[in-house]
């Protein structure tokens, strides 16, 4: 119904005709044609539109208009049939065939009608182009994108919508309403109209949960929909996961279990590898690390390799957890990225539970060897997953970040040496790959256990930026 034909409609401007009625005009159009011919007379705030049953009286009224008040009025077409869009800002290499493909879905584009515009006198082009639609959308949007760049769109014909009050038939800078919008300026700290943040007399006020005595920023529940939206199609599940494990991780440091008569006690303690295959081949570098790594494992079946891990480790306390997983998640899942976070958040949260005084560090994905379109397309899943690691290792106590993926590139290209030659999978790595992955592992390993200490966001707007006594304790990789 968007498309609605209007071509019987014909109308004239009723300004100078204050209190005019329906009587006047049907007497008027009475004395060119017969009545029966006229479907309806509308009477707007500025115009007057009759709308006809036949071509032949359309035409006689446009030809010979009529006489109101001892003046002489002409009608005019109410919609022509042909819109004249203008659009802003499309790339200079857009092919103008693209673009009358894109606009497709607004109406009929008239073929060979996109043109492009020039700086007048030259030969140099301004950027805008200039096309035609025949049967056009009753209303255009005043941006839209084509492929994935976004233009603006200026039309006549009353289809290009009032930025102010979103109603057609006048431009922006004639809105009545314009002066009006303009003055309503909204605080951001109580929401309120009539005065700005930094003279706000009042307490912070949420818009998001309408709630006074904290701003939009500081909402718990901003954030937490904020997280979930990050997070994706699996973010609900995802953020039950870290609820449920929450009591599991320990956000300060108690003296008297770690220390005893003052000193560390770090004599039955021990560190625990959970991999797969290239982790296998790190082999057993120090005796206070239990490789618990196995061929083929992943993040789907965790819990098998933390039952290797539980008895590998016998009944030592773990002090550190490194999981280095996701190169066989990479290869069953591909695309699915969501699906590959949603078993990495369940792995973090399956490591708290079992070892809740433990300090857990997640390894970056590292990528495949090799030039081919799918080696490309995994690289580009594992560098999506990556970003959502670090991400989650920001958020979780207790948790770090050890970027493995960036000991493989040098330049943005990957280090071919740091894979096995004899591979033709590229996912295995060399010994040089081993060599760099388990320094970076012993940094992680070796690194004194942070204090992490819960932060609270002041409440005040007027936040004193030289305050230092807030400043978070650094994260150790």
């Amino acid at each position: 119904m968007s498309r609605v034909s209007r071509q019987l409609s014909i109308h004239f401007y009723t300004k100078g005709f204050k209190g005019i009625k329906h009587d006047e005009i049907l007497t008027e159009i009475s004395n060119q044609i017969d009545i029966n011919k006229v479907g309806s007379i509308q009477i707007t705030e500025k115009d007057c539109i009759v709308s006809l049953k036949d071509v032949e009286s359309k035409d006689k009224l446009v030809v010979n208009g009529i006489t109101v008040r001892n003046r002489s009025v002409n009608f005019f077409d109410v919609e022509k049939s042909i819109t004249h869009v203008t659009i802003k800002d499309a790339p200079y290499e857009l092919d103008d065939c693209y673009i009358g493909t894109q606009m497709l879905r607004f109406g009929q584009v008239v073929p060979g009608s996109v043109k492009r515009g020039y700086i007048k006198g030259t030969d140099i082009e301004n950027g805008a182009r200039y096309l035609d639609i025949l049967n056009c959308e009753s209303v255009l949007p005043l941006r839209t994108s084509l492929g994935r760049f976004e233009v603006r769109l200026f039309a006549d014909n009353n289809r290009t919508p009032c930025f102010h009050c979103k109603l057609t038939g006048h431009p922006s800078y004639q809105c009545k309403d314009r002066p009006k919008i303009l003055n309503e300026r909204r605080c951001y700290n109580c929401a309120a109209i009539g005065h700005l943040a930094n003279a706000c007399p009042n307490e912070p006020y949420c818009s998001y949960c309408n709630i006074k005595g904290h701003p939009r920023r500081d909402c718990e529940s901003f954030k937490h929909d904020q997280e979930k939206e990050e997070y994706g199609k699996y973010g609900p599940e995802i953020f039950e996961g870290r609820q449920e494990n929450k009591s599991d991780a320990h956000s300060d440091c108690d003296n008297d279990t770690l220390f005893e008569d003052g000193k560390n006690d770090t004599a039955n303690t021990v560190n625990i590898l959970i991999g797969a295959s290239n982790c296998t081949r790190l082999g057993e570098t120090d005796e206070k690390v239990i490789n618990a790594s196995k061929s083929g494992a992943n993040f789907e079946n965790f819990p098998q390799s933390l039952d290797l891990a539980a008895q590998k480790s016998d009944s030592h306390k773990v002090d550190k957890v490194a999981i280095c997983l996701g190169t066989n998640d990479i290869s069953k899942h591909k695309d699915d990225c969501d699906q590959i976070n949603l078993l990495v958040t369940k792995a973090v949260a399956q490591v708290k539970s079992a070892y809740p005084e433990s300090h857990v560090g997640l390894c970056s994905i590292i990528p495949r060897k090799g030039n081919s379109a799918q080696i490309n397309r995994l690289n580009q899943s594992a560098t999506n997953v990556n970003k959502f690691i670090r991400k989650l290792c920001a958020r979780e106590d207790n948790v770090d970040f050890v970027d493995l993926e960036k000991l493989f590139y040098r330049n943005g290209t990957i280090i071919r040496s740091m894979f096995d030659k004899a591979d033709n999978s590229g996912v295995h790595i060399s010994i040089e790959g081993a060599q760099n992955i388990n320094r970076k592992l012993s940094d992680f390993f070796l690194s004194p256990k942070p204090c992490v200490q819960e932060l609270h966001t002041p409440t005040d707007p007027k936040r004193k930026r030289s305050d230092g006594t807030a400043t978070p304790p650094p994260r150790i990789e």
